[in-house]
């Protein structure tokens, strides 16, 4: 049965998971920047003030949708492995993404502010990949007869 709180669960974890494709979207232009080389000047001025729009729907989203109650889902063992791969895979890529911020800090030069924001974004997409994991952990407990 859905009730009004599962609804707004719901799509809190849709807004999300948009949120998070749109901030891969900008960041994968960079990242890939700064792992063909050194990045330059300030390499993701462009996209800071949008990164940062989209890193406060995320954690909005994040923050929010904890303090709704959930009932507890039905086990699902497919669906709960494809959410926990889908969260490991998120959380390769926030690792790999710090290792090449310390990799080049000393041959690009870098806002503070920009700094900053991608510490913050890597921190949100952190906080989804413990909100798969979240959802992930009580489906794949099985039930027994």
């Amino acid at each position: 049965m859905s009730t009004p709180r599962s609804g707004i669960s719901a799509a809190l974890l849709a807004v999300h998971t948009a949120a998070l494709l749109v901030a891969l979207y900008l960041w994968i232009p960079m990242y890939r920047r700064l792992v063909a080389g050194p990045g330059g000047y300030h390499p993701g001025a462009g996209v800071v003030d949008k990164l940062l729009f989209v890193v406060i729907v995320m954690q909005v989203c994040y923050w929010w949708r904890r303090n709704i109650p959930h009932a507890p889902p039905r086990p699902h063992v497919l669906l709960g492995h494809a959410l926990l791969f889908i969260s490991r895979l998120a959380f390769v890529f926030v690792g790999s993404s710090f290792s090449l911020f310390i990799v080049r800090a000393g041959d690009t030069s870098v806002s503070p502010w920009g700094l900053l924001i991608s510490i913050w974004a890597l921190f949100a997409i952190f906080c989804y990949v413990l909100e798969l994991e979240a959802l992930a952990r009580p489906r794949l407990e099985r039930t027994h007869a």
